[in-house]
């Protein structure tokens, strides 16, 4: 297996670990705008090119931070 067969579960687990602890924390639901920035924001590309990475692999090792979550605004 590779690909979206992969990726699909691996960041389905991270959201499910990141969301809880922003509504927990913040007391509010993440927009789906900043769902994708942190998605974004949280990813380490790995030198190959996009249409073989996406962008890249996903890290949660600060997670736990959660004051540096929303450090990025987005305008709509």
């Amino acid at each position: 297996l590779s690909g979206t067969s992969m990726a699909t579960p691996h960041v389905s687990g991270g959201l499910a670990l990141l969301i809880p602890l922003v509504e927990k924390q913040f007391q509010r639901r993440m927009s789906e705008a900043e769902i994708f920035s942190q998605l974004i924001k949280r990813t380490t590309p790995l030198g190959y090119k996009k249409t073989a990475e996406g962008n890249g692999l996903m890290t949660l090792g600060l997670v736990s931070k959660l004051e540096d979550l929303f450090s990025t605004y987005i305008n709509r």
